[in-house]
């Protein structure tokens, strides 16, 4: 018996003193393991929770309160159905068995569900490893020769230093033209831009043809950078610049005038007149140029560490 339980010896009054317990406690729980097959306390019977009742709380967009009436009303009409437990038990039942992304589906949907997705962190790496580039509309009318636009901003973003590297404005939806700027800018290192850039190991888009025309890929093969097309509709693949795009707007575009996401009285959307809307060179000049620091040399030191310009007629990975 006690070789089934694990034991080289027979267990004596000794074995008692180690385990803090008496003889007759231990081979109470040899017996109890023979028997019952178990090695540690009897588990406490408690409620659960059944595919039907998941069935009924999808039904009910997550009400636990809704779904416990419901299942005592059907037990009151069918006794052969058993008890019901209470609210406070099959509460605990619910929050103890569906995760919190689960629950928050049931309430909202699945965009509510994703939130509470986990994703792999991605391992530090060093400067212009990767670069992360993308188009955003401003959600910001501006005066252009008397007509209110939405200006575009091309741009993109070292991964490793969170450094905006490279930035186009245009007051019109971007094309090839506005890729090739952002990317000048962001690996030109001499005045006025640096010290931050330099050539990246790799570039992320999401399927943007404007980052995938052949003039973007000569352009970038010339310096043998790769151009990686990640999947559509996987925002989470490059996170760093959809976080940029959120953060432009809740710390800048937000105080704007022209702002087109302000909350409105119901029916009383009139948008603002041109004559008092920020004019497309001031908007560039006072807010990006302020916003970003005009070049990111005038707001932060060079560092010893930036990459040192390619000299002409050099190999990429040449001595």
């Amino acid at each position: 018996m006690w070789e089934a339980a694990g034991l080289n010896r027979k267990p004596d009054l000794a074995d008692g003193v180690v385990y803090r317990s008496s003889e007759r406690t231990v081979w109470s729980w040899l017996s109890a393991g023979r028997r019952e097959g178990r090695m540690g306390p009897r588990p406490r019977s408690r409620f659960v929770v059944t595919r039907e009742i998941r069935q009924q709380l999808a039904m009910w967009g997550g009400n636990v309160s809704a779904v416990h009436r419901e299942l005592a009303a059907r037990a009151v009409r069918d006794p052969s159905l058993g008890p019901v437990p209470s609210l406070s038990v099959f509460h605990r039942a619910v929050v103890r068995e569906l995760s919190a992304g689960e629950r928050a589906g049931l309430r909202g949907g699945e965009g509510a569900r994703r939130r509470f997705d986990v994703y792999g962190k991605r391992p530090r790496t060093h400067r212009n490893a990767c670069w992360e580039g993308d188009h955003k509309r401003i959600p910001v009318r501006v005066d252009l020769e008397g007509s209110a636009v939405c200006p575009w901003v091309t741009w993109f973003i070292a991964v490793a230093a969170k450094v905006i590297v490279g930035v186009a404005v245009t007051p019109h939806q971007p094309a090839r033209d506005a890729v090739l700027a952002a990317l000048r800018t962001g690996i030109s290192r001499t005045g006025p831009y640096g010290p931050f850039g330099g050539l990246p190991g790799v570039v992320w888009v999401d399927r943007g043809k404007e980052f995938l025309c052949r003039t973007v890929e000569r352009a970038l093969g010339a310096f043998a950078v790769p151009v990686d097309d990640l999947p559509a509709y996987k925002p989470y693949r490059k996170g760093t610049i959809e976080a940029l795009n959120g953060a432009v707007e809740e710390m800048l575009l937000v105080s704007l005038p022209g702002y087109t996401h302000r909350a409105r009285p119901a029916e009383a959307y009139r948008p603002d007149p041109p004559e008092d809307l920020l004019s497309y060179p001031d908007f560039v000049k006072s807010c990006w140029i302020g916003w970003l620091g005009g070049t990111p040399s005038t707001t932060r030191p060079a560092s010893p560490t930036a990459r040192r310009p390619r000299k002409p007629g050099r190999r990429m990975g040449a001595g």
